[in-house]
């Protein structure tokens, strides 16, 4: 079994490489996700480029706005620098995992009237030219 950094290091490759969009995400569940020490360990973080992030997206997709207190990030001293959570907006979720050293994550957004039906995508706080965090059109699987 490897140990919580060398699965963080698979992680950040899979994020970066992995042609199916669900792999990062189900690797991120598998490993730290449903790992109760891990999980157990985390604690209550706040990263505003995360936060800006999120309410861009919960806008965009469901057409509502977020606070502060919709969404709780969390950090684990096992794997520093990397970011889970969730936010939840009425009968919708983000759930979500964040590398900080890669400004890349992933999330799952799943609406409760329709919960068979899961849209996953990556997505990246660097800041464009253009002003603050932006969603590029690309892949429709993928939010960069």
């Amino acid at each position: 079994m490897l140990p919580l950094m060398q699965k963080f290091l698979k992680l950040k490759e899979i994020l970066q490489t992995a042609s199916d969009i669900e792999d990062p995400f189900n690797y991120f569940m598998t490993h730290f996700g449903e790992n109760a020490p891990y999980m157990k360990s985390s604690q209550i973080v706040h990263n505003e480029p995360l936060y800006e992030l999120m309410t861009a997206i919960s806008k965009r997709h469901f057409q509502y706005t977020l606070t502060c207190d919709s969404c709780m990030f969390k950090e684990s001293p096992q794997v520093p620098k990397l970011i889970h959570g969730l936010c939840q907006l009425e009968e919708k979720m983000i759930v979500l995992f964040y590398v900080e050293e890669l400004a890349q994550g992933m999330i799952s957004m799943i609406d409760m009237a329709d919960p068979k039906r899961v849209n996953y995508y990556r997505f990246t706080t660097i800041a464009t030219k253009k002003g603050p965090v932006s969603m590029v059109p690309g892949n429709p699987s993928v939010l960069h």
